[in-house]
């Protein structure tokens, strides 16, 4: 059992959730969350029906987490989790969008605090573009907008790079701009590289 790359969420009622995921056999996500700042924890379920594996999570507008998970469908693939009659995370059915991204890296994501579009909030999700096992090439941040039935629509894609582009943690800084932290390169000796994006632009603004 291994904690997910990237980092967790604090929700609006002040859960603590992180995400993980095992590796006996296939892959499979879940998360750890807690209710009491840390004294106690519990884990969910795995995600159902599907291989899942690194994962990042976000908060909905009525308080569902969604968890974008590293799968084995060359899309951006989510899931959502809600609380059962018991107030443990359940998952419900995974899906697949229409967005390309290979299959084998993880991705991020962040719903922005400070900016909405057209009064919609707003969901980043990074990825490497290029579909297949090891294609970790060509960064793009998706920039999509939560409808009130927590469907989501792409409204923008943001090009970070053309080359390699590997694992990634992105985030809102203070000043409204992302930060994130990615891999230009797939080797051990490989550096990390941080970029302040300009949030006009990542929203295609400017």
């Amino acid at each position: 059992l291994l904690v997910s790359p990237g980092q967790g969420l604090l929700t609006s009622t002040g859960d603590i959730i992180v995400g993980c995921y095992n590796t006996l056999g296939s892959e499979y996500a879940s998360i750890f969350y807690s209710s009491d700042n840390g004294k106690s924890w519990k884990r969910s379920a795995n995600v159902p029906m599907t291989k899942s594996s690194e994962n990042e999570l976000v908060e909905l507008e009525d308080g569902t987490i969604r968890m974008f998970y590293r799968n084995d469908h060359m899309k951006v693939c989510y899931v959502d989790a809600t609380r059962d009659e018991n107030g443990d995370y359940t998952f419900g059915t995974p899906k697949v969008t229409d967005i390309v991204s290979s299959s084998n890296c993880n991705v991020t994501a962040v719903k922005l605090k400070e900016r909405k579009i057209d009064g919609k909030p707003v969901i980043l999700v990074a990825n490497p573009s290029t579909p297949g096992a090891w294609n970790r090439n060509e960064g793009r941040i998706n920039v999509f907008t939560e409808n009130p039935d927590k469907s989501m629509d792409l409204v923008y894609t943001y090009h970070i790079n053309e080359g390699t582009f590997a694992y990634s943690c992105m985030t809102e800084l203070s000043n409204g701009n992302i930060g994130i932290l990615w891999e230009p390169g797939i080797n051990e000796d490989s550096e990390c590289r941080y970029d302040e994006l300009d949030i006009r632009e990542v929203l295609g603004e400017i």
